[in-house]
């Protein structure tokens, strides 16, 4: 499964748990299945998982800003961390079985 198919929706974000650090990317592409979100100086790439990762949703239309405001936001194209209150935004959070990625799909995003 895609994330497009997983989340219903092309884009989102990426939180790596160690670092806090989120990532707002599209994940409509093929390239980006069974791939984690990088950021490097020269920008976004998409870095294959070592192993299979089952993805599980772990919470379902609740507001974002307990898993969004704590992030440290490296890759953010369209600057929606700075122009988005979390907290009235509601949307489903994916988690992986060793967690060390989240995914977060805000509602009404594509």
């Amino acid at each position: 499964m895609n994330y497009k198919e997983l989340t219903g929706q092309e884009s989102g974000i990426f939180i790596h748990l160690s670092s806090n650090e989120a990532i707002v990317c599209n994940w409509g592409s093929e390239q980006c299945n069974d791939c984690e979100p990088m950021v490097f100086l020269d920008g976004l790439v998409w870095k294959p998982i070592d192993g299979e990762v089952h993805w599980e949703k772990i919470n379902e239309d609740v507001p974002l800003d307990n898993w969004l405001d704590c992030c440290n936001f490296i890759w953010d194209p369209n600057n929606d961390n700075a122009t988005t209150h979390w907290g009235t935004v509601d949307g489903d959070v994916y988690g992986t079985e060793d967690s060390k990625l989240i995914i977060v799909a805000p509602k009404g995003w594509n």
